[in-house]
């Protein structure tokens, strides 16, 4: 089972994508623009309400959208199920995918991405494989070098008090989904190295993990935007009118 699969999935956006000529995801963009939106952050920053938000506002400029959310089965760039036997096959399997989905013919889509990039990544090398921060810097690094030509831009939602954070969204999401995810953190490489259990546990995991995340950014060269928990529609939207890098 993906590791933070416990929401209802929704494609319904798909519906919404236009016939275009088939160009590769990462395919030249002399307009230089943006093909790729990917919305990061811990559980409960609001990450799956702001990619609807995008998906819905780049369809109002009527924008082709591809949206797809964490654990989608269809996902172009991700896997459903995180059951990899080791680091270097989960490395391995995960940048191959990422690197056809840049190069493969699609339809000439704008694509809108729920926690791809360093989520999943930063949370089965850290947290599960319990690999060094410069080995999962690398490994972020080559999903960036992937998906670079499609000018993305990553937006990065922080939350000042985590624990704050996780007693609301525990709340919200149960007891069976708080006990995966504690067991899942607190009985793998990183929680049982450092002795980690329970509820502080998985919480101490997640101030690690937005630690890491935070200072990864700045090694991507692609560009970032970091806004505070659960934005609002107007600062998302305002993101769709920045320039990509030149």
């Amino acid at each position: 089972m993906h590791i933070f699969q416990r929401k209802k999935k929704h494609r319904s956006l798909h519906d919404y994508a236009q016939p275009d000529e088939l160009l590769p995801v990462t395919a030249g963009l002399p307009t230089r623009r943006r093909r790729l939106y990917v919305v990061e952050g811990l559980p409960g920053t609001g990450k799956s309400t702001a990619t609807k938000t995008l998906a819905a506002a780049l369809m109002d400029r009527h924008r082709n959208v591809q949206f797809f959310d964490e654990g989608d089965p269809q996902h172009p760039a991700d896997f459903e199920r995180y059951d990899f036997p080791d680091f270097a096959t989960e490395r391995e399997m995960i940048l191959t995918k990422w690197r056809d989905f840049a190069n493969a013919p699609t339809k000439h889509a704008t694509y809108v991405f729920n926690g791809v990039v360093l989520q999943n990544p930063v949370t089965e090398a850290l947290m599960r494989f319990d690999v060094s921060e410069a080995e999962c810097r690398d490994y972020v690094c080559e999903i960036a070098d992937a998906i670079r030509p499609g000018n993305p831009l990553i937006i990065y939602l922080k939350t000042d008090d985590v624990r704050a954070t996780l007693d609301h969204v525990s709340a919200e999401r149960g007891d069976g989904w708080l006990q995966y995810v504690e067991t899942y953190h607190t009985r793998n490489g990183y929680g049982l190295r450092n002795g980690l259990t329970g509820y502080d546990g998985y919480l101490a995991c997640l101030e690690k993990r937005q630690e890491t995340e935070l200072k990864l950014l700045k090694y991507l060269g692609i560009d970032t935007v970091v806004l505070p928990e659960k934005p609002s529609r107007e600062q998302l939207v305002a993101l769709l009118d920045l320039p990509p890098r030149q």
